[in-house]
């Protein structure tokens, strides 16, 4: 018996899994990494955006990760914003000097009604005009993200499956864009569907996956988000290559990592390049659920040759799995085995320290930097002393962004095999 009969909040999760089936066949094309030592990197959207999820989840990579060395994420989402009213701030954003761009809208460019042609033509227009300024401000590299989707358990301004083929057609104008730019396109709308679908099919027709209100997601949607943009940015997800020869004790380990001591099948480690860790349960059912996180972008690779027996427990700091010697010599991703790991505590620092620096860049290069401009209108005898505001904002953002870049610390943790059969 089918345990999710078909009613009317189930029909548009069953189209929108016939259309994913037609979409996915399409061969993807190879994802070279665009990230260059010492970007900007700027991540631009609505309301979604301006949630300070995804952008906390990928400004946590950038530093911790650390696909590049030396980056530098600001996060300048708008509540409510459209493609097109993006273009009235867009000279702000690159009063900053980004190499790199993320655009993510459309939500609220389709105007939550059936698609329209005219709406579409508004959407695909104001992209092209978003990736030239861009371009002539000097960004390196451009991203321009599909918009979302809709829950079809909890969307309810219209039918799901209406607004989430707007939300398609959106996407499909944006591709267009990108492709004729020359820039890189990210498929979010194609990476949520397919992990909303898999969520609803695992966990029931009624999980919340796209938010309480169907359209802003919580940690499960916007981790989905991170992986969508961190894939089209050609992250490679090596962050660590630890081997051990068993029978010498030697070991060895990528950059990023040092092998302080090795004897008696236990490493002394020294990272500082850290495992991504999920920091709330939500974005944890994302990671380990919906995306191939781990597998793909998060891999902390722990290799074992001329093992004696044949298998093993490893201890990771406090926490421990069982593998086969086979497996030990092809390669462990300690990620995917092991959820809990001694970087967790201080990643956790380093977390809290970003939430800090999003917040003020909402408020102070947001919201206050905003209220300068208008008084810069009102009071044109008082350019110097509003100018000394906003150079006190800047300082004072600068100053929480080396907050969270200088708690990225070396971390000191054993990794310890003990073989048996």
């Amino acid at each position: 018996m089918n345990p999710y009969p078909l009613t009317t909040r189930s029909v548009p999760l069953l189209a929108a899994s016939l259309w994913l089936a037609v979409a996915l066949v399409m061969p993807a094309a190879e994802v070279v990494s665009q990230l260059k030592s010492g970007d900007t990197i700027t991540m631009c959207g609505d309301s979604i955006t301006e949630s300070k999820l995804y952008t906390l989840y990928l400004a946590e990579y950038f530093l911790m990760c650390q696909p590049a060395a030396d980056l530098k994420p600001m996060q300048f989402g708008w509540g409510g914003e459209t493609a097109h009213q993006f273009l009235t701030r867009i000279d702000k954003i690159l009063s900053f000097n980004p190499t790199v761009a993320t655009t993510f809208y459309g939500m609220n460019d389709g105007k939550y009604i059936p698609s329209d042609p005219q709406i579409i033509a508004k959407y695909r227009d104001s992209t092209t005009d978003i990736v030239r300024r861009l371009k002539k401000g000097g960004v390196r590299t451009i991203v321009v993200g599909s918009p979302g989707v809709v829950d079809t358990a909890t969307f309810r301004r219209i039918d799901p499956l209406v607004y989430n083929q707007t939300l398609r057609d959106l996407s499909a104008a944006a591709n267009e864009v990108a492709d004729k730019e020359g820039v890189i396109f990210a498929d979010v709308n194609a990476v949520m569907m397919e992990a909303m679908i898999k969520a609803k099919t695992k966990f029931g027709k009624d999980f919340v996956f796209a938010g309480t209100d169907g359209v802003h997601p919580g940690g499960v949607g916007h981790i989905v988000i991170a992986y969508a943009f961190l894939k089209a940015l050609g992250c490679k997800g090596d962050i660590a290559s630890i081997e051990l020869d068993w029978s010498t004790q030697k070991a060895a380990a990528s950059d990023g990592h040092n092998v302080l001591s090795s004897q008696a099948g236990t490493l002394q480690m020294e990272s500082t390049k850290y495992p991504f860790c999920a920091t709330d349960p939500t974005s944890r059912v994302g990671m380990y659920e919906l995306v191939s996180f781990n597998k793909e972008l998060n891999r902390f690779m722990l290799t074992v040759t001329n093992l004696p027996k044949n298998r093993a427990t490893i201890f990771w700091g406090d926490h421990s799995a069982e593998v086969s010697k086979e497996e030990l010599e092809a390669g462990v991703n300690l990620t995917e085995k092991i959820s809990e790991n001694p970087f967790r505590a201080q990643f956790g620092k380093v977390h809290a320290l970003l939430f800090q620096h999003q917040n003020f860049e909402t408020e102070g290069l947001k919201t206050a930097d905003n209220l300068l401009d208008n008084w810069r209108k009102l009071m044109p005898g008082k350019l110097a002393e509003i100018d000394g505001i906003r150079s006190t904002l800047l300082d004072f953002a600068k100053s929480t962004a080396e907050a969270a870049r200088t708690a990225v610390v070396p971390v000191k943790y054993p990794i310890r095999i003990e073989p048996h059969d």
